[in-house]
């Protein structure tokens, strides 16, 4: 259970503050059910109302440095195949997006990665189903998380770089 002022990772949100414990505010509302008032960190003025027994959303502590430095040291071992088919990859994405493991959208990020890095060496461009596209980077399809993703392939880049150095 998360107490009033933790930081969590809620599902697709992201981070959000717990600025409350407990029954819904509106008259309408089961009093005897318990909800955690989140507040997303990205947009202060965003208000959820999470139940305190939820099954459904994960809800998670976020990583503390040290855990994020592991995730980041562990990312070249991992062995990942580039998904070529745009439909398997999106659907892969997507679980890995709701799992919110930490590892699982490494290495989703590290396939998506790599199968940019081909196709650059064999001079294609992403397209994302349209021919007619204009070029987007691999993680332009992640909409919610693009963000995130993006900071996570300057992070992936980077270790991938130091890796390489350090070899």
């Amino acid at each position: 259970m998360f107490c009033v002022g933790d930081i969590v990772v809620y599902g697709a949100q992201g981070l959000c503050k717990v600025d409350g414990i407990g029954p819904l505010p509106m008259k309408f509302a089961d009093k005897s059910k318990r909800y955690y008032t989140l507040h997303t960190c990205k947009q202060p003025s965003m208000t959820i109302y999470a139940p305190v027994d939820n099954q459904t959303v994960v809800m998670r502590q976020p990583l503390n440095r040290a855990q994020a430095e592991t995730l980041i040291s562990e990312m070249p071992q991992y062995a990942v195949v580039p998904i070529m088919d745009a439909k398997e990859r999106e659907s892969r994405c997507r679980e890995a997006l709701q799992t919110c493991d930490c590892r699982e959208i490494a290495k989703m990020i590290k396939g998506l990665h790599d199968r940019h890095e081909i196709r650059v060496q064999h001079k294609k461009h992403d397209t994302f189903g349209n021919a007619d596209a204009v070029p987007q980077p691999p993680e332009r399809c992640l909409s919610r998380k693009a963000g995130i993703m993006r900071c996570c392939l300057i992070i992936f880049s980077l270790s991938i770089a130091f890796f390489c150095v350090t070899i």
